[in-house]
């Protein structure tokens, strides 16, 4: 759903995930790449760095770094 802009469904989607799972490393980069991709820069840097401290990833690193500053 996230690869195909259906925001709204990926999101409720790893929420779902995360209400069970809080620290689930893959349903934050996703929801962080949702909220990305909505534009809301420091929700996704918020959820880039809740994944961060799960798992270090230099993919998720350079994509914390390529988010605009607000």
């Amino acid at each position: 759903d996230a690869l195909a802009g259906h925001w709204d469904d990926a999101r409720n989607r790893v929420k779902a995930v995360l209400a069970e799972e809080p620290k689930n490393f893959e349903a934050l980069c996703v929801y962080a790449f949702i909220e990305a991709g909505l534009q809301d820069y420091s929700v996704a840097a918020d959820l880039y760095q809740r994944a961060l401290a799960v798992q270090d990833s230099p993919a998720v690193r350079l994509a914390l770094t390529k988010l605009p500053q607000q």
